[in-house]
C-alpha cells in the first residue's frame, strides 16, 4: 500500500507563478517602469510604443535643427570675414584709381588686390563636414541659359570647332559649367580656367557664364550668346588638343602664354569685324562722332582715319603674352590671327586649320612642347625662322599693317560679314556669313564632359507631422576673375570699385537672411524642446509604476511564497508521523 502526502502540481505551479510575480515587481521597482507592459497591458504598451518612436523622431529632428544652425553660424563668420575683405579692397581700388599713384604703385596695389580677390572667393567655397555652406538657387531665367547650354549651344560650338578648327573634345577630362546669376555687369562675360602639369598637357577646369552680361531671350536661334559660348569652348578644346602649358615650345616658357594666340583663335572661330572698327575708331578720337546707323557715314575721311589708327591698334598685340584685358588687344589678337591664315594659305597649308590640327595630332603622338609648338611650326611651314617673336614683328610691321588696311579699303571690315574664318572674307567656303549666322544651329547634347553646377537650395526640414520649415538659401558669392580688375587703369580701379560696392550690398543681404534662418531654428528648437518633455511626462505616465500596487503585489507573492513553503513543511511532518504509525502498528 502507497500513501500519497505530496501537494502536487497545483502546488508547484503557484509557487512558481508567487516568484515570477514577486521577482517582477522587484525589477520593475528598480527600474521605475512597467517591464511586463506587454503582457499586462497592451493597449498602454502599443501606445508607449508610438510614443518611444515619436521621441526618436524629434532625436533625429533635434540633430538636424543643430546641424543646420552650425552651417548658419558659419555663414555669419564667414560672410563678415569676407565683409572685412571687401572693405579692404575699396581701400586698394581707390587708392590705385587716385592720379597721384605712379605705374610702380598701382602695380603693388594690383598684386595685393589679387591676393585679396583669391581670399575672397576662398571663402565663397567654405565648407562644414564637407558640406558647402553656401548655394545657390536658379531663376527661371538662368534654367533657361543653362538648358539652352546644354541642348544647343556646346554642342553647337563643339561641332563649329571640329569643323574649322579639327579639335575634338577629350572625354576623359570633366570640368564644371557655372552660370553665375550674381555675377557683376560688365568685364568678363564667361572665362575657361584651366591648369597643366610639368608636360605642359592641359586640363579643362571650369566654364563659366555671368548671366548678367546676356541679355534676354536666352534660346535658340534668337539669341546670339552662341557666340560667347563658342569663343569659351575654343579655350577648352585648344586645352585638351595641344600642348596648352606652353603654346610657343619654349624652354623656359614661364613668361611665353602666347594669349595673342589663344585669344586671336577664340575670336576669329566667329569673327570681330565690328570690334575692331570700333577699336580704331575709337583710336581716332572718334572721327564723325554724331554718325548714323547706316552705311554713309564711312565717307573717305572715316576710312583714312582708320586707316591711320592701324598700326596703333596692331602694336597692342604687344610681346604676345600677359593678361588680356582690354577690347584693342582682342581686336589686335583677332587680327593676328586672321592674318597667320593668310600667311597659312599663301604658303599652300591651307589655312590656319592646318596648324591647329598638327598641334592635335603632334599631342596624341606624344612628341613634346618644343617639337609642337608655334615656334616649330612657324619655322618648319612658314618660314619664319625667330617661330612665334619674328611672326609678331611681321604683323606689326608693313606686311601685316597692309593686310588689315586692305580689310579697311575694301569695305571687308564693314559688310555683313563678320570675318570669321567659315565667311567668305577670311576666304572661308560658307559665303556672308553674319553674327546671327556665325555658330550654326545644332540640338542634342554636347561630347564634352561637364558637369552641371549644383543647385544647392536647402531641403525642407519636416519641424512635425505634416508641416516643414524652409531656410532662406544664402547664395553663393564669387568676386570673378581677377584679370577683370585692372588697377593699373582708371577704368580697371573703378570697375572693382563698382564691383565691391555691389558685393558688399549682396553680403548685407545675406546676413539678413542667416538672422533670419536663426531665429526660424531656434524657435523650431524651442517648440521642440517643449514637445520633447511633454512626451517624455507622457511616456513616464503610460509605463511608470505604482509603487502602491507594486507593493502590493510584492506583499501578495511573498505571502502566498511563505504559505506555500509553510504548507510543505507541514505536509512533510504528516508524512514522517504517519509512516512511523504504519510502522509501528
Amino acid at each position: 500500500m502507497k500513501v500519497d502526502f505530496s501537494l502536487g502540481g497545483l502546488a508547484n505551479s503557484s509557487l512558481t507563478r508567487s516568484r515570477k510575480s514577486q521577482l517582477q515587481s522587484m525589477s520593475n521597482m528598480a527600474a521605475g517602469y512597467r517591464r511586463d507592459l506587454s503582457r499586462t497591458d497592451s493597449g498602454a504598451y502599443s501606445l508607449s510604443k508610438r510614443v518611444e518612436s515619436e521621441m526618436r523622431f524629434e532625436a533625429g529632428l533635434s540633430s538636424t535643427l543643430q546641424n543646420a544652425m552650425s552651417i548658419a553660424h558659419t555663414q555669419s563668420s564667414t560672410l563678415g570675414e569676407m565683409e572685412k575683405i571687401l572693405t579692404k579692397m575699396s581701400e586698394i581700388a581707390s587708392l590705385a584709381g587716385s592720379t597721384a599713384q605712379n605705374s610702380s604703385e598701382r602695380e603693388i596695389y594690383q598684386a595685393q588686390f589679387d591676393g585679396l580677390i583669391k581670399d575672397f572667393n576662398n571663402y565663397s567655397n567654405t565648407k562644414l563636414n564637407d558640406v558647402e555652406v553656401f548655394g545657390s538657387v536658379r531663376t527661371a531665367e538662368g534654367e533657361q541659359f543653362l538648358d539652352s547650354l546644354k541642348n544647343n549651344w556646346l554642342k553647337a560650338s563643339e561641332d563649329l570647332i571640329k569643323q574649322e578648327y579639327g579639335w575634338s573634345p577629350d572625354p576623359d577630362d570633366d570640368w564644371e559649367l557655372i552660370v553665375d546669376e550674381s555675377g557683376a555687369k560688365g568685364g568678363w562675360a564667361a572665362y575657361v580656367s584651366s591648369s597643366w602639369g610639368s608636360d605642359y598637357k592641359g586640363d579643362v577646369q571650369k566654364m563659366v557664364f555671368d548671366l548678367p552680361d546676356f541679355n534676354a531671350p536666352h534660346t535658340q536661334p534668337d539669341s546670339i550668346a552662341d557666340t560667347t559660348v563658342a569663343h569659351e569652348m575654343v579655350h577648352a578644346l585648344q586645352t585638351q588638343n595641344s600642348y596648352y602649358g606652353n603654346l610657343t615650345g619654349e624652354s623656359s616658357p614661364s613668361n611665353q602664354t602666347a594669349t595673342w594666340f589663344k585669344e586671336g583663335l577664340a575670336e576669329f572661330i566667329v569673327g570681330a569685324d565690328s570690334r575692331v572698327e570700333g577699336d580704331l575708331w575709337t583710336l581716332a578720337g572718334k572721327p564723325n562722332s554724331s554718325r548714323p546707323a547706316s552705311a554713309p557715314y564711312r565717307d573717305a575721311s572715316y576710312i583714312s582715319a582708320l586707316e591711320a589708327q592701324v598700326p596703333t591698334l596692331l602694336a597692342k598685340v604687344g610681346d604676345g603674352d600677359g593678361s588680356w584685358v582690354n577690347s584693342d588687344q582682342y581686336s589686335a589678337a583677332f587680327l593676328a590671327v586672321r592674318y597667320l591664315d593668310f600667311v597659312c594659305r599663301s604658303k599652300g597649308t591651307g589655312g590656319v586649320k592646318h596648324m591647329t590640327e598638327w598641334m592635335r595630332s603632334q599631342l596624341e603622338s606624344n612628341s613634346g612642347a618644343s617639337s609642337s609648338g608655334l615656334n616649330a611650326y612657324m619655322n618648319t611651314f612658314l618660314g619664319y625662322t625667330g617661330g612665334n617673336d619674328d611672326f609678331l614683328a611681321d604683323f606689326k610691321g608693313t606686311s601685316g599693317q597692309n593686310f588689315v588696311k586692305g580689310l579697311v579699303t575694301s569695305g571687308k571690315l564693314f559688310n555683313d560679314d563678320t570675318g570669321s574664318i567659315r565667311g567668305s572674307d577670311a576666304l572661308g567656303l560658307d559665303g556672308i556669313v553674319n553674327e546671327q549666322d556665325s555658330v550654326p544651329d545644332a540640338t542634342g547634347a554636347p561630347t564634352s564632359n561637364y558637369k552641371e553646377s549644383e543647385d544647392d537650395e536647402p531641403d525642407p526640414i519636416t519641424v512635425t507631422d505634416g508641416m516643414t520649415m524652409e531656410l532662406n538659401t544664402i547664395s553663393t558669392l564669387n568676386f570673378g576673375d581677377s584679370a577683370t580688375y585692372d588697377l593699373t587703369s582708371e577704368n580697371g580701379a573703378q570697375l572693382a570699385v563698382s564691383r565691391v560696392r555691389e558685393l558688399l550690398e549682396q553680403i548685407a543681404s545675406n546676413l539678413g537672411k542667416v538672422g533670419s534662418n536663426m531665429n526660424a531654428i531656434e524657435s523650431q528648437n524651442n517648440l521642440l524642446s517643449v514637445r520633447k518633455t511633454g512626451m517624455a511626462n507622457k511616456l513616464s505616465n503610460i509605463k511608470g509604476i505604482s509603487i502602491a500596487d507594486e507593493s502590493r503585489t510584492l506583499s501578495f507573492s511573498k505571502i502566498l511564497i511563505d504559505s506555500n513553503l509553510s504548507m510543505r513543511a507541514q505536509a512533510m511532518d504528516i508524512q514522517r508521523d504517519a509512516t512511523l504509525m504504519l510502522l509501528s502498528a
